[in-house]
């Protein structure tokens, strides 16, 4: 997920005025990676079978969203953009954060 996070990052407009959109596609993008970040903190103490099952339970469906919101805005951003080079990549590891949310040991 960091390498997702920064290349939402590193896809942000460096003029000032216009970084601050929050609805812009990297702001979304961000928002999506800081909330996956903050649960696997949150979960930091917790034993490796509580681990799992709250990942089934709450990063599981975030990731999902995630991945359907990666797919729609894909399709609506530039290709030659930033973005429009990055969610496609983004995409692919999909399958292994999945897999990372069903693990029960990390």
């Amino acid at each position: 997920m960091a390498h997702a996070r920064r290349k939402f990052f590193d896809s942000l407009p460096k003029d000032k005025a216009r970084e601050s959109d929050a609805n812009s596609v990297a702001r979304q993008g961000i928002h999506y990676c800081d909330q996956m970040f903050s649960l696997e903190r949150s979960w930091k103490d917790l034993s490796a079978e509580e681990r799992y099952k709250k990942r089934q339970s709450e990063l599981k469906p975030l990731l999902k969203k995630f991945s359907d919101w990666c797919y729609k805005k894909s399709v609506s951003v530039l290709p030659s953009g930033k973005l429009g080079g990055s969610l496609p990549v983004l995409l692919k590891p999909y399958g292994q954060v999945h897999e990372y949310s069903e693990r029960w040991s990390t």
